[in-house]
């Protein structure tokens, strides 16, 4: 498995601009009989990017699949 620390976009603030990131893992998971193979969100989104780094430290080596049943939110990984 395959884990990277992805840009999800930008905001402004009274302060400035910030930049926002996630966790997103490469991951190959069996959904009906099709063989999906994705980067998936596998964190919340934060702009800091150090903390996300920290999380990424023990190199995690699986990750759970997940979603909501009939919502229109993609699935995410919750690492292990």
């Amino acid at each position: 498995m395959e884990t990277r620390i992805a840009l999800q976009g930008t905001r402004d603030t009274q302060y400035g601009g910030q930049i926002l990131y996630r966790i997103e893992a490469h991951v190959r998971y069996d959904w009906h009989g099709q063989l999906q193979d994705r980067w998936m969100g596998a964190s919340e989104i934060t702009a800091n990017r150090d903390l996300l780094g920290l999380r990424l430290v023990k190199q995690p080596t699986s990750c759970e699949v997940y979603w909501v049943p009939n919502h229109p939110e993609p699935p995410k990984c919750l690492l292990k």
